[in-house]
Formats: C-alpha cells, structure tokens, sequence
C-alpha cells in the first residue's frame, strides 16, 4: 500500500498483518510535530494501513474556534499555512476547511475549540472537521450535538464542563448522547480535571483523590457541633438564626463517618490560593447535590428535600461561614467560596487553611420533606490542585471519596476519556478526572419532571481510555511555550480529540463499524496500566489503558472479510512520477492504497462482500 503523508509518496507492503520497511522517510509538512503518535502508535497505524481519517467527519464541541484576536493570537489562515489546520493552502493538500455549523457566541474568547482541531487533524489528518460551539448554557450544548447530528457527521468530541447537570441520575445531555450513538455516532468526552490530591497525606494515610465526596444515603444526626470544635458553634448560629430556615420545623446534620462512630464536620487542609481568580483574590468553587429528580426542562421542578452546606475557614484569628445552598428549585448550585480575607495580602499563595464541611437537612415536618438520598459534592478546579489532606481520604462503606466524573462527561452511551502526559511518565495525569459515576434514579422525563428511584444503585464505570495530552499547539499559551508561538495543551481537552482522530482512522478502516464495536475494540486493544492510587481501583482511574492505534487497527482489519478469490492486483499511483507500485491481493494480505491528485485524496479500502 501507499501511504501518501507529504506531497511525496512512501510505499509500504503488509503480508499477514506484518508491516515491510518504507522505501523512504515521510517529509513533515507541518510546523509542530504530533507529540501522540509515538506514544498511541498512531503514526505506525497510518503508516502500516494506509490511513489517514478520509471519508470520516469529525464534529467537535467547545466554547469557542475563531474569536481570539489578531496579531496577538494565531488566526485560522495561520494554523492552515502551517499545515496544523485543513483548508485552502494547506501544505499537506489537505485543502477542505473546518466547517462551522454553530457559531461563537458573543463574550467566549478562548478558541480551546481550535486547539482542539489541531489535535484530531495532526492524528487523522484527512478527516473532515466540523465545529460547534456549546454555547454558556446546557440548553446550547444540545443543540450543538443536534447541529453536527444532521450535519452527517461519524464522530462527536466534547470537552464541556456543565456543573449545572445532575450527578445521581441522566441528564438530558447524557440522554442525547444516548440517541446519536444509536443513531450511529462515536460520542467521546472529555473526564475532566477535577481531581485534587492529597500531596501532604496526614498520618497513615497516602497521595490519594480527595477533591470529591459522595454518599449512598443521608446518615442523619443530631448537630452536635461544638462536641467538634468550639468554633463550629458559629454554624450552629447560623443554622438556628438565619432567615432562610425559619419555616423549618427541625433540623439534622449528616454523618461523615461511615462506621460506628459520629462526626458532623468534614476536615479537609487547603491551599486554596491556587484557586485565585485574581492577584488579589482567592474562590474555591464547590458543586453540592443530591438525588431528587431535577424536575422539568433543565431542572424547573421543585424539591422535596432541603439541604444546605456550610463551609467554614478557621485561622488567623479570622472565620468565615459560607453558606451553599441550592437555589431552589435547582438541586445543584457552583458558588465560589471567597478565602482572600484569610491569606496574606502580599503572597496568595503562602497559606494552608482547614476547611471545614458541614451539611445540614431541613424538615417542616411533612413525610414529603423527611427523604435521606444520596448526596455529594465535588471541588471543580480544572486542574489546579488546591488539597493538602482530609480527614476523609478513601472510600468506605458506602461512601465514595475522591469521584469526580459526573453529568454528561460520564454518559453511558460516551467514550469517557482520561489524560495521560506526552512529556512525562505519568500513566495518569494528577488532574485526570476519576470513576465510577452511580445513579440512583432513572432518566428523567422532561415533559413531566418525574424519574424513577432505583432498586439498587447503577454503577457505571469510568473512565473509558486514556489518551495522550500535553501536545503541542499554536493557538492560545495554555500550557508551557516550547517555541515561538507554540504552546502546549494539557488536560482532558487536549486527550480527547486526538483519541477521537484514533477513532476516525479505525472508521476509514472500516466504515460500518458501528458505535459499540468502536468502543469495545478501542478498550480492548489498550495497554493496560496500573492505578496510580491505592484508594482507586485502575477501572476508576485509567479505565481500559492508553489507547494503542496500531492494535485498534489491527484488530479492525481482522475483522474485515476476505476479498474475492482471484482479485487482481491493486495499482496505486504515487504522486511524485515515480515509478508505480503494485500490491497483489492474495489470502491474508491486507493492501490499501492512497491515491492523490493535486488537494484530493482517493482512498481504495477493502468492501464488505
């Protein structure tokens, strides 16, 4: 077969799945190498099967592609120049632009959606790319998903972060996704990088995820909190006092430990400077939630249930009560929690502080208020690792510590994906988001805001796969500079759409793979790789392994059928006037040519018969 990377032509022969020599070293017509491909073995997987993503569309969601500002910022003509981008002037001869099917909107200017393109051509080069912006609110995410649907495209990657979906049950993103993978789409998102380490573990305890919390059921007790700590009583205070809670009858506090004993403060030691918004101010945002139906399009129901978290700051003689409730009838809510009163003006980021979580439940004195359901919350700091230790430090029982994968990044019907470093020899970037995600209620139905409670808890294991982040780009300085203009780009955001340029090789490989196949091949052909944690078992923090291409693609065209008896021999064409090359097609050969004329690219692939 003929693999045609550059305007000159390489030949490959594979008899029996085993590759013969180049006759020549590919020339990169790129600016920035594809830091994957030595790790994912993609490079060997277009080499070997005469690959390159044509014939397969490739739909991405993000905030925004083409609104960052000129000089100061790469623009989409720049990354085509440099052979980073399809479109007219591509040096490559990849000459079909990015199609945009939903606009920017206003305000967003970070184009990661254009970092992100970069990736999934650098790996699948001949894909057709579509985008689409998820817009600031859920409702816009939905409609980018419908947009690409009928835009025809074969693969969906998203890295959108919505802290408004629910954790304990599907939301409707999560059940879109669920429709266009049987509509035969591969939908792969990104985990996310809301793990924070324990890096200073207190005694007997180990470098472990801390950042997340959940519970089976609420473990009600009576809020004794000065037995704690004399300054809790400022809660106390505030749980009797406050205006918000006069139409309560009682109250209760939940029981973080799960054994014998009762402990109504969770303790957790931060360094919440690492969480500035600012050179002079300091937020640490937290998601609280618990398992009652959302209730009607995007979450206009009303609860039942009355939760309430308080956050507490004690040190330098000073202490703040932040008090996070779900704005009714929402079950969720993303406050920020303001700490810079605590820190040292002149260096932000020189304080640890003891965090202190306490979570109280209202009754008025109805059987419909009295419920006790699962209920969680988790630090979304997108990598930035604010945690020193926690009292709480591994699961036990049925209590979940450290889980941070939830709404649409851990759907069912998704390819979850995980990061692992391009520069390092982490297995599991510290950041990558972690498993299992539970629910507890069925999927809701929007028309009547009602789900149906669970027998028993669904357990849904993720992540999928581990792809390669920390790949370089020139769009935005999100990561280290490695050259002029050029950046890398870490996080989940950057793994999945190259696992997504993986995944549109396998289809121009074998188009009618459907959704499921891609999926099962992909976790099966992985490497697998050991958890990084003690507390975290490898099919919650690594899933399936690192994705190996080459294999995925090996076992794709094993499943292919056998060409006709007495098939003629296959000419493939260079496009340099170089001699011709002719691949004979007998038992157990697999040949596949690239044929390119000036920008096109014709691929000949064997057929289903």
């Amino acid at each position: 077969m003929t693999v045609v990377t550059t305007m000159a032509a390489v030949a490959v022969m594979v008899f029996a799945g085993v590759p013969a020599a180049a006759s020549a070293a590919p020339t990169s017509c790129r600016t920035v190498p594809v830091d994957a491909d030595p790790i994912l073995h993609s490079d060997a997987a277009r080499s070997e099967f005469g690959v390159d993503g044509s014939g397969v569309k490739v739909g991405i969601i993000s905030n925004s592609f083409s609104t960052l500002p000129s000089p100061e910022y790469s623009s989409v003509d720049d990354n085509i120049a440099d052979g980073l981008l399809p479109g007219p002037g591509n040096p490559c001869g990849y000459t079909t632009p990015v199609q945009i099917v939903v606009a920017d909107p206003p305000g967003i200017q970070d184009d990661e959606g254009r970092s992100m393109a970069q990736l999934v051509h650098g790996i699948a080069p001949g894909a057709e790319l579509f985008w689409a912006s998820a817009g600031p609110q859920l409702g816009e995410m939905g409609t980018a998903i419908t947009e690409l649907q009928k835009a025809g495209v074969d693969v969906i990657v998203d890295d959108v972060i919505l802290p408004g979906e629910p954790f304990f049950q599907e939301s409707t993103i999560t059940q879109q996704i669920a429709a266009v993978r049987a509509a035969g789409i591969t939908y792969l998102s990104a985990a996310g990088n809301d793990t924070a380490l324990a890096r200073t573990p207190r005694p007997k305890q180990d470098v472990t995820p801390i950042g997340g919390w959940r519970t089976e059921q609420y473990r009600p007790v009576a809020c004794d909190l000065d037995a704690k700590d004399p300054d809790q009583k400022s809660v106390l205070d505030a749980i009797t006092s406050d205006a918000l809670r006069q139409d309560a009858v009682s109250f209760d506090c939940l029981d973080f430990d799960p054994g014998e004993a009762v402990d109504v403060v969770s303790n957790i030691t931060t360094l919440p400077a690492v969480v500035a918004v600012s050179d002079k101010e300091a937020r640490l945002p937290i998601v609280f939630q618990w398992a009652e139906p959302f209730g009607g399009p995007e979450g206009t129901g009303t609860a039942k249930a009355r939760f309430e978290m308080f956050v507490t700051f004690a040190g330098q003689g000073t202490q703040v009560i932040e008090t996070l409730i779900p704005d009714s009838p929402l079950r969720s809510s993303s406050p920020t929690v303001d700490i810079t009163n605590l820190l040292d003006p002149t260096d932000l980021t020189a304080d640890e502080l003891d965090m202190d979580i306490t979570i109280v439940r209202y009754l008025d004195g109805t059987p419909e208020s009295d419920l006790a359901p699962a209920l969680g919350y988790i630090v979304p700091t997108d990598g930035l690792q604010w945690a020193v230790s926690a009292e709480y430090w591994r699961s036990e029982g049925p209590d979940e510590v450290g889980r941070s994968i939830v709404g649409h990044n851990g759907a069912p019907a998704a390819i979850t994906v995980a990061a692992t470093g391009a520069t390092t020899d982490e297995r599991l970037e510290m950041f990558s988001s972690i498993g299992p995600v539970r629910y507890f209620l069925g999927p809701e139905d929007d028309a009547t805001g009602t789900a149906e409670r669970l027998a028993e808890p669904r357990k849904i294991v993720k992540p999928t796969i581990l792809s390669v982040d920390g790949s370089q780009q020139t769009v935005y300085p999100q990561g280290p500079e490695t050259a002029p203009g050029v950046w890398r780009f870490y996080g989940t955001s950057s793994a999945t759409p190259v696992a997504g340029g993986v995944v549109a090789l396998a289809l121009q490989l074998d188009p009618d793979l459907t959704p499921d196949e891609v999926e099962t091949l992909l976790t099966e052909t992985a490497s697998p790789v050991a958890s990084p944690y003690v507390s975290i078992a490898d099919d919650d923090s690594v899933g399936a392994g690192i994705i190996d291409a080459r294999a995925l693609l090996t076992r794709v065209a094993e499943g292919l059928p056998p060409l006709p008896a007495g098939a003629p021999p296959v000419r493939m064409l260079p496009v340099t006037g170089a001699a011709s090359v002719e691949t004979a097609w007998g038992a157990g050969v697999l040949g596949i040519g690239l044929l390119a004329v000036g920008a096109a690219v014709v691929v000949g692939r064997r057929q289903r018969v």
